[in-house]
């Protein structure tokens, strides 16, 4: 069959073209085997409506289909701002999407995370008292430090200078200088969680220095940090599980009803479990 277009015509596609291009990169950073960010998507979509949004030429079709596809990204992730908050949310643990985020909307995540470690969202599985874990994850946030290339400023919990003027008011006060009704379990949390933010934000701006975004930048950003950041890094397996798409979802799920099919049914319900997706929730449950 043979087709022929005309000057018109072969404009029109060659604009298609040109404003459909980022979001053909876009999918195949997005695809692949390994599971794909939330942090990537946060990124990629914010990306996608800078490209939208910039009115840079003068073809009034380029226009009217970037104008589009605004309308429909905003539709889906702008619009409903519980959404978009909660994206940010998941998405600050990913490296990748500081690349994207605002001051302002790191300061807000950073309260976030305060909230919910302060107020004990998520406690801590381990036996391990959250005031000793707490210690042990400012020191080794200041030991690891002076061995890498990343430097924090001195934990404040670690100063041992001659008393000041103030030192001797607060303690003819008869007060220790911690917030009123703060005991010391919590600010030594507080101490703990402000310290490892810290450190978090140079060792995100160092790594995203070396390395560009993809699937798989989370996942070696935390195999690298996690000791270093006992609080985040279980924040993190919680927020980062939530994937960018439902692609790995749906792969993991069709594999275990292929393994579940009439052929092989002599599989005991306990090994027809291991196979499916959530095998990890069932294994912690015995």
């Amino acid at each position: 069959i043979t087709v022929e277009l005309n000057n018109d015509e072969w404009d029109f596609l060659s604009s298609l073209r040109f404003v459909l291009n980022p979001f053909y990169h876009a999918t195949k950073l997005m695809s692949g085997k390994n599971y794909p960010s939330i942090g990537l998507a946060f990124h990629a979509i914010h990306k996608l409506k800078h490209f939208c949004s910039k009115d840079d030429t003068y073809e009034e079709k380029i226009k009217q289909m970037k104008k589009l596809l605004l309308a429909k990204l905003n539709y889906y992730f702008y619009d409903d701002l519980e959404q978009h908050e909660h994206l940010e949310n998941h998405s600050y643990f990913d490296p990748a999407a500081h690349l994207t985020l605002t001051e302002n909307e790191k300061q807000r995540n950073e309260r976030y995370i305060k909230d919910l470690i302060l107020n004990d969202v998520y406690p801590q599985q381990s036996s391990t008292s959250d005031g000793s874990k707490a210690s042990s994850s400012s020191n080794a946030i200041s030991t690891s430090s002076t061995k890498s290339s990343i430097q924090l400023p001195q934990s404040l919990s670690n100063n041992h200078t001659n008393p000041s003027t103030y030192d001797d008011f607060i303690a003819a006060c008869g007060d220790d200088g911690n917030i009123i009704g703060e005991s010391n379990k919590e600010r030594s949390k507080r101490l703990s969680v402000n310290e490892e933010l810290k450190y978090f934000k140079l060792a995100v701006q160092e790594f995203n220095l070396k390395n560009k975004p993809s699937t798989t930048t989370a996942m070696r950003f935390w195999n690298i940090h996690h000791t270093k950041l006992p609080l985040l890094s279980r924040l993190a397996r919680i927020h980062l599980i939530a994937c960018g798409t439902s692609v790995p979802s749906e792969s993991a799920f069709s594999i275990s009803a292929h393994t579940a099919r009439k052929e092989r049914s002599r599989l005991s319900s306990q090994n027809l479990c291991y196979s499916v997706f959530l095998k990890d929730k069932i294994s912690k449950q015995r």
